[in-house]
């Protein structure tokens, strides 16, 4: 008995070791500042994508008139609550544009490094608003945009790589915890949101066939290379639709290998890219790209 009680006091403080060093191991915010740059940029792309036709959008007639909205998202309306979770919700067309530009600068500051925390937190509202604003056209990307936001409200990613650390408005790149908390929380989400893709394809039957990127390269919104290069193609098709099935399979498991790592993240980046490719768009395969970073320098070092 008294073995029997050792092991398991032993095997209680190895894990407990292991947890406490996978947590809270304290490390540099140089990954999450090179994050906070590459979501910064994404979300500037993404917002000023609005800025062509903004009122068109949001005006008081515009597509996603306040009418639209509250017959498709609150069906009925709530009594209490308006339902208007964003500061768009408005029918001044000059009010809109300077909520709008507003925005912008807000998103500009915080990929620029300029009172990082307090910027990073407000980006992650200016994201919501316009979610929340448009849920009609929102996509996985955007919710892939604001998750990786929100865990960066909870780390020093303006300590490095930043206005903020130029200027030493900020406190230097010292090694701490709450970065390594972030950028942990970050990769576990990261990892199950591939666990679900994958789960979700599995199941799909055009995907054990290797016909999934036939149906997607038939839609018309696929422009950049027609389903006819690969009519007479199919075993090149199927290899395709695996190796994108494969490639995001093996982001669940290697990137948490410190060898395998860097293969994982090249083979993904270049599998993301030819998805964007056949769907002719790129907004998902390159915010996963940049989520995929969350995994650089993933042991501290």
């Amino acid at each position: 008995m008294t073995a029997v009680a050792g092991y398991f006091r032993g095997l209680s403080e190895h894990l407990g070791e292991q947890w406490n060093r996978f947590w809270f191991t304290p490390r540099r915010a140089d990954t999450l500042a090179i994050l906070r740059i590459a979501v910064g940029c994404l979300a500037l792309i993404w917002q000023l994508s609005f800025t062509p036709d903004l009122i068109r959008w949001f005006g008081p007639t515009g597509w996603l008139d306040v009418t639209l909205y509250r017959n498709w998202v609150l069906d009925p309306p709530p009594q209490l609550f308006s339902g208007r979770l964003s500061y768009l919700f408005t029918t001044s067309p000059q009010l809109l544009w300077v909520l709008h530009l507003s925005s912008t600068l807000v998103l500009l500051a915080m990929t620029l490094g300029v009172f990082t925390r307090i910027t990073t937190l407000l980006s992650l509202g200016v994201v919501l608003a316009y979610v929340h604003r448009a849920p009609f056209i929102a996509t996985y990307a955007e919710m892939m945009l604001a998750m990786l936001l929100a865990y960066l409200c909870l780390a020093p990613c303006g300590r490095s790589r930043s206005l903020d650390s130029m200027f030493r408005l900020k406190t230097p790149d010292a090694p701490g915890g709450w970065a390594t908390v972030a950028q942990r929380l970050m990769q576990v989400h990261l990892t199950l949101a591939y666990i679900l893709i994958v789960c979700t394809k599995i199941f799909s039957v055009v995907w054990w066939n290797g016909d999934a990127l036939w149906w997607t390269l038939v839609q018309p919104s696929a422009q950049l290379i027609g389903h006819d290069t690969f009519r007479n193609e199919p075993v090149l098709l199927n290899l395709w639709t695996y190796g994108v099935l494969l490639s995001e399979v093996s982001m669940i498991v290697l990137p948490w290998h410190r060898w395998l790592r860097p293969l994982a993240l090249v083979v993904s980046a270049f599998s993301w890219l030819s998805v964007g490719i056949a769907t002719g768009d790129f907004a998902l395969p390159l915010t996963m790209i940049v989520a995929n970073l969350v995994f650089l320098n993933a042991d501290g070092e």
